[in-house]
C-alpha cells in the first residue's frame, strides 16, 4: 500500500502490515554490514475542531529548539515500547500508537556529532498528563499543521512530516480516520 517516504526509508526494507515491508531493527548504513536502529519516537497527534496538533518538546541541549519525543532503546526493548516510554517521559502524553513506522535521519547537534537514525511512529493522543517524569527539563507545546509548515523554527520537523502526508490516499485516510474517531 504506502510507500514510506522518507529519505531513509527506502533503502531500509521497511514495510508494515498495509503492504509496507515489517521494520527490522537494523538498517543499511550504506556501507558494508548493518547497523542496529538504536532510537525511537512518536508523532504525537490530536484533533482540535477541524484543526491536526502535534505536539512537541523543548530539547535538552536547546531549550529553544522544538522536536518530537524520542529516545534511546533499552536492552531488550522493541521499538515501539521505547516509542511509547520516550513520549511519556517527555512529553506526558500517551495514546494509541499507529504501525506505520517512518525512519528518519535526525541531525546532530555539534561540530563532532553525525546525527542518528530514528524510528518515528504516529501517535494518537487521548491522555495528556498533568505531571510527568520530565516536565521541568522541557517544555510541552502543542502546534498545529499549518504552523508548523509556516514558521521558519519547526523548518528541521518538516522533512519527517513530509514522509507522513506523502502516504498513499487510502493509508493517509486510513490514519487521520483513526485520529477523528479516536479523538472528539
Amino acid at each position: 500500500m504506502a510507500k514510506l517516504q522518507s529519505k531513509h526509508a527506502e533503502h531500509n526494507g521497511i514495510r508494515n502490515e498495509i503492504g509496507v515491508k515489517k521494520l527490522h531493527t537494523t538498517i543499511n548504513n550504506g556501507k558494508s554490514g548493518n547497523k542496529k536502529l538504536t532510537n525511537a519516537g512518536t508523532i504525537p497527534i490530536r484533533r482540535r475542531g477541524n484543526e491536526f496538533e502535534l505536539c512537541v518538546v523543548t530539547s535538552r541541549r536547546c531549550k529553544s529548539r522544538f522536536v518530537f519525543p524520542k529516545g534511546k532503546v533499552i536492552q531488550n526493548e522493541k521499538l515501539k515500547q521505547t516509542a511509547l516510554r520516550e513520549t511519556t517521559e517527555e512529553a506526558g502524553v500517551s495514546g494509541e500508537l499507529i504501525d506505520y513506522p517512518i525512519i528518519h535521519r535526525v541531525k546532530g547537534n555539534g561540530a563532532n556529532s553525525v546525527g542518528k537514525t530514528v524510528c518515528f511512529y504516529p501517535i494518537l493522543v487521548d491522555t495528556e498528563m498533568k505531571r510527568w517524569p520530565e516536565r521541568f527539563m522541557r517544555q510541552r507545546k502543542w502546534v498545529s499543521l499549518t504552523k508548523l509548515k509556516k514558521k521558519q523554527k519547526y523548518r528541521h520537523l518538516r522533512e519527517l512530516l513530509s514522509a507522513l502526508e506523502k502516504a498513499k490516499p487510502k493509508q493517509k485516510k486510513k490514519i487521520f480516520k483513526r485520529l477523528r474517531q479516536n479523538i472528539a
